[in-house]
């Protein structure tokens, strides 16, 4: 078919009308329109559905429909395309109704010659070409204030943030200096009673000052542990191209004497490349394996497995990065409450630590793009998986 012709679909049921109409346009433009001629509405819908058309001449008065209802099938078929209405001598005012529904144009059958034809379709084809042209200005404009609004809102968002992170900076610097120098103060102070005035304090005295100065140094880990759970974002580091694998082999370099005197077996497999924060995807990995070689039942042999597979997040690429071990696990409604800071699952007489750690994690992933989750059950062991994308957004403005 010639992509230059204009293709006419013709819908008249008088083969006389439809005869005249055809040659008429062949002689005033030849090779220029190419004409399909069906008589019914059902036929005018089932052509356009299997073919395309620049445009319509349809009768207002077919076998299988009357007055408006012909162009008004013909427009829901297809809205935009163009359609000029053929009307009898006395059906006029029908044919204006139909303009006002949306048709381009309309002929009075008896009074059409070539001419009036070829220039009634071609304006009607054009004057489709700019109601859609219009429309699409009308919804490009629109959406173009749609995103202004959208980045005039990221804007504020992004002063509002960046106010909050100022705010967190300055917190974090009090509480690196003005909160932990009275702690300092009462740690040394409660030596200072139990070295030289020990034999004043007796057996009770003593023990006050050792409850005063092991509140005053858990205090004091709390507030370390709550510093690094706001570093992730003040001290957070560019996203870098990175080997995984690579980390967990210098965290196990560096929990050497921790896996040795626990015996610890720690399998790793491949890993694919990709962007992160080489600092803080390294304390994802220390923290999930010093858990898992933490929460062990006694002369249990931690064995920790690490592995990965192919994932996508929304529409991009990631990995799924699934660190399982062999220890006590935890039952699996408390599978989020782990992840909240300071949430311990057991005093601390049984395990060390403040309950900050996974935190840590989640925040650490959640900062690179990620998602992550816990499965588990008593005596059982416990899987952490982690979803990152492979790539980061190189743009993204890092905290300072």
């Amino acid at each position: 078919m010639n992509d230059d012709l204009i293709r006419v679909l013709l819908v008249e049921d008088e083969e006389d009308d439809a005869f005249l109409l055809e040659r008429a346009l062949t002689k005033t433009a030849p090779g220029q329109f190419e004409m399909t001629k069906v008589a019914t509405l059902a036929g005018a819908l089932q052509m356009l559905e299997t073919s395309s058309f620049h445009v319509v001449l349809a009768d207002l008065s077919l076998p299988d429909s009357r007055g408006l209802d012909a162009f008004e099938r013909v427009h829901e078929a297809n809205p935009g395309l163009a359609v000029v209405v053929l009307t009898g001598n006395d059906d006029e005012r029908l044919a204006v109704r139909a303009l006002n529904e949306g048709a381009q144009d309309y002929l009075v059958k008896g009074r059409v010659d070539g001419q009036s034809l070829v220039r009634s379709m071609r304006y009607a084809i054009e004057r489709n070409r700019c109601t859609r042209l219009e429309r699409d200005n009308v919804a490009l404009e629109s959406e173009v204030r749609a995103r202004r609004l959208a980045q005039e809102e990221l804007e504020r968002l992004t002063v509002r943030l960046e106010a909050r992170n100022r705010e967190l900076q300055q917190f974090a610097s009090v509480a690196s200096h003005d909160l932990q120098e009275p702690l300092r103060k009462i740690v040394v102070f409660g030596d200072r009673l139990k070295n030289k005035h020990s034999a004043n304090l007796g057996e009770q005295g003593a023990d006050y000052v050792n409850r005063m100065t092991n509140a005053a140094e858990r205090m004091q880990t709390l507030i370390d542990d709550l510093l690094e759970f706001s570093r992730v974002v003040t001290r957070a580091r560019p996203f870098v191209k990175l080997d995984p694998v690579r980390v967990v082999e210098e965290v196990l370099a560096d929990l050497e004497v921790l896996i040795e005197s626990k015996s610890a077996i720690v399998e790793v497999g491949p890993i694919p490349e990709l962007s992160a924060d080489p600092t803080q995807l390294r304390q994802v990995f220390q923290n999930l394996i010093v858990n898992a070689i933490k929460f062990q039942t006694d002369g249990n042999m931690p064995r920790i497995v690490i592995k990965s597979s192919p994932a996508v997040l929304g529409s991009a690429p990631g990995v799924s990065i699934s660190v399982s071990d062999n220890g006590i696990g935890f039952e699996q409604q408390h599978s989020e409450r782990i992840f909240a800071p300071f949430q311990r699952l057991h005093g601390r007489s049984e395990y060390g630590g403040s309950g900050i750690g996974l935190a840590v994690v989640r925040r650490i992933v959640e900062r690179h793009g990620g998602t992550i989750s816990a499965v588990s059950s008593p005596g059982h062991g416990a899987t952490f998986t982690f979803l990152l994308p492979i790539e980061q957004d190189p743009f993204e403005t890092q905290p300072s």
